[in-house]
């Protein structure tokens, strides 16, 4: 094949090979390599140059401070199945400072539009933005037409940190309110955009929402909060710029529980809440109980109804199964008594024929002899007689079954008789419970209520000797104060005369003796006092449980008997 050439008859032709070299003859690979730009192992593929239109220019979102989002489509005239050898440059130059390449984005077929997050910026200046798409071979790349300019300015950046100097909480004189004084740092400008807002926020800890309180004037550096709870609270301080850029201050403790009266006021409120949450509880159990017993009521009532109307039901089907008995037993006895009387017609009729026909047997055959006649007459006595005790078996044998159905009649009567009157006995043993335990439960009610009056009435107690106690400790340091205050006196005096000095503290030590033991003695009574009573009152409860059970034995004893009573009656 001449140069350019290659295969079969030399028909076809080489590629692009580098340095314009001919490609193998046989089957047209190039041995040196392919041509700048061109690919594949004929060296035919071509890569061609990406362009993007001026008219493309690419799009900013999520503008900051430092940081911008650029957008832009996709490059035209992309050689398919080359896509890895092309590749996107972001361009962005500062205001009056030249283009710098920011971010280097590969290109994909799977989108028709690409996105680069460009950091690193200054805030509040001026950029402009341009892309670049490229062609890359090995280490050599070029670039194509690239897209129109994009302008945007970066956002400032948020203002100084406000710090909390201090935080002081102090009574409002003539109310249970106190007041909190916040003092911070003078806010300082960030350098773009000048604060334009500021905000107190404050909380209780126990809570999560957050109260409101704008600063009139962004110089002022102290807010007052009047009328506040007295409680612990979180103070926060936040700053905002023209730029709508917030920042904020760290968490600052206001505690009003350090003083003696916020914590005097706060005891108070605990304890109203906790009387008042005791109210409402003993006033639900209170409507429980008594809906509980109305529903009782209620059911009571309506079993009662129901097994009256049962009761009445069944006393009227018996009145009619008793009816319809005695009026089928009379059809059937008018019945047998009619069978009865037909058959005796039938009879007399029959009789009357067979007297016709022996009659004019006898005028036809009376000339026969005189045996046939008495043989004749033997016959019909034989035959009367036969009759005769046929009607009185047939009359036996209706008597009987007449005997026989009142037998079974009676005996239905006697056995639901029987059965009323067990389930009589039955509804009034039933009845008998039912009261009874009535008794026991309302006994229980009662033991119960007067258990609680009691608990109550021991809360109450122990807590007059708590205050009692209390009492005497403030005397006892009241009487300490006082010891210190006369010791001190009686220093004094010694300074005048010694004799006096002794005299004094032997009277001082002997009063002081006897008012010990006074009150030791005072104490000693009224520890006896109160641990008769505690005795007293633990006998009057065993005295009331042993009563109780007593009266619950004698109840289960009556029920006992009830019951065997009532089984006996049944029996």
């Amino acid at each position: 094949c001449e140069p350019g050439t290659y295969g079969k008859n030399c028909e076809e032709d080489c590629g692009h090979c580098k340095d314009g070299k001919p490609c193998d003859i046989t089957d047209g690979h190039c041995p040196t390599g392919c041509e700048t730009w061109y690919t594949s192992v004929l060296c035919k593929t071509y890569i061609s140059t990406p362009r993007l239109a001026s008219s493309d220019k690419p799009d900013v979102d999520r503008i900051s401070s430092s940081s911008v989002t650029v957008r832009w489509p996709s490059a035209r005239n992309i050689t398919s199945g080359l896509e890895t050898h092309y590749y996107y440059t972001v361009w962005i130059k500062a205001e009056g400072g030249s283009y710098k390449n920011m971010s280097k984005d590969p290109h994909t077929s799977s989108t028709d539009r690409f996105e680069s997050h460009i950091t690193g910026l200054q805030f509040n200046t001026h950029y402009s933005v341009k892309v670049e798409p490229y062609r890359q071979q090995n280490e050599l790349s070029e670039a194509g037409t690239s897209t129109g300019v994009t302008t945007f300015k970066t956002l400032c950046i948020a203002p100084e940190f406000p710090s909390i100097k201090d935080v002081t909480v102090s009574i409002q004189a003539g109310s249970n309110k106190g007041i909190i004084d916040v003092i911070w740092q003078e806010l300082k400008n960030s350098g773009c955009d000048n604060i334009v807002a500021v905000v107190i926020y404050y909380k209780r800890q126990s809570s999560t929402i957050w109260k409101k309180v704008p600063i009139n004037e962004v110089t002022d550096t102290k807010v007052t909060l009047q009328s506040v709870s007295y409680d612990e609270y979180d103070v926060k301080l936040t700053a905002t710029n023209n730029g709508n850029i917030t920042s904020t201050s760290s968490i600052v403790t206001a505690n009003f529980l350090l003083s003696k009266s916020a914590r005097r006021v706060k005891a108070r409120r605990v304890k109203a809440r906790r009387v008042k949450a005791r109210r409402v509880k003993a006033r639900r159990v209170k409507a429980r109980r008594v809906k509980a017993r109305r529903v009782k009521a209620r059911r009571f009532a309506s079993r009662r109804v129901a097994s009256r109307q049962g009761a009445s039901r069944r006393v009227k089907a018996r009145q009619v199964a008793s009816r319809q008995g005695a009026s089928a037993r009379r059809v059937a006895s008018r019945r047998v008594a009619s069978r009865q009387g037909a058959s005796r017609q039938a009879r007399r009729v029959k009789a009357r024929r067979v007297a016709s026909r022996q009659g004019a047997s006898r005028q036809g055959a009376s000339r026969q002899g005189a045996s046939r006649r008495v043989a004749r007459v033997k016959s019909r006595r034989v035959a009367s007689r036969r009759v005769a005790s046929r009607q009185v078996a047939s009359r036996r044998v209706a008597s009987r079954r007449v005997a026989s159905r009142r037998v079974v009649a009676s005996r239905r009567v006697a056995s639901r008789r029987v059965a009323s009157r067990r389930v009589a006995s039955r509804r009034v043993a039933s009845r008998r419970v039912g009261v009874a335990s009535r008794r026991v439960a309302s006994r229980r009610v009662a033991s119960r209520r007067v258990a609680s009056r009691r608990v109550a009435s021991r809360r109450v107690a122990s807590r007059r000797v708590a205050s009692r106690r209390v009492a005497s400790r403030r005397v006892a340091s009241r009487r300490v104060a006082s010891r210190r205050v006369a010791s001190r006196r009686v220093a004094s005096r010694r300074v005048a005369s010694r004799v006096s000095r002794r005299v004094a503290s032997r009277r001082i030590t002997s009063r002081s003796h006897r008012v010990a033991s006074r009150r030791v003695a005072s104490r000693r009574v009224a520890s006896r006092r109160v641990a008769s009573r505690r005795v007293a009152s633990r006998r009057v409860a065993s005295r009331r449980v042993a009563s109780r059970r007593v009266a619950s034995r004698r109840v289960a004893s009556h029920n006992v008997a009830s019951r065997r009573v009532a089984s006996r009656r049944v029996a």
